[in-house]
């Protein structure tokens, strides 16, 4: 069994592919793309000053999610969720601040499934 200490910072620590399981042990799904600080995970050698308006294109082009919540998600990071009930038809966002721990490539969240953002 391997646990990731995840206080420096949990989203080094997943990948895509492990699954996610909120406060309840109820399975969310898997991680489909991880980003930090605005830059996908594959990207963070050098951090854009252009990220946060990369990061609001992929949701204001239907405006669905208010601007403060992009400029967070931009600033702190996140991962998506694919979810594994393929009749589920939105993605969670996670953040840094919801990981609880990561362990046995799994990531367990802190806070129940209904509270995540959703889009």
């Amino acid at each position: 069994m391997t646990q990731t200490n995840t206080q420096i910072n949990p989203l080094t620590a997943v990948k895509t592919g492990m699954h996610v399981y909120d406060m309840y042990q109820r399975d969310m799904g898997h991680i489909a793309s991880i980003t930090l600080n605005g830059l996908a995970s594959s990207d963070t050698a050098q951090v854009s000053p252009h990220a946060i308006p990369t990061i609001s294109g992929m949701f204001f082009d239907d405006h669905r999610l208010p601007e403060l919540l992009v400029v967070r998600l931009g600033r702190t990071g996140f991962f998506c969720v694919t979810p594994s009930d393929e009749t589920v038809q939105v993605r969670y966002y996670i953040t840094p601040q919801q990981i609880l721990r990561v362990r046995d490539a799994a990531v367990y969240l802190k806070v129940p499934a209904d509270v995540v953002i959703r889009y």
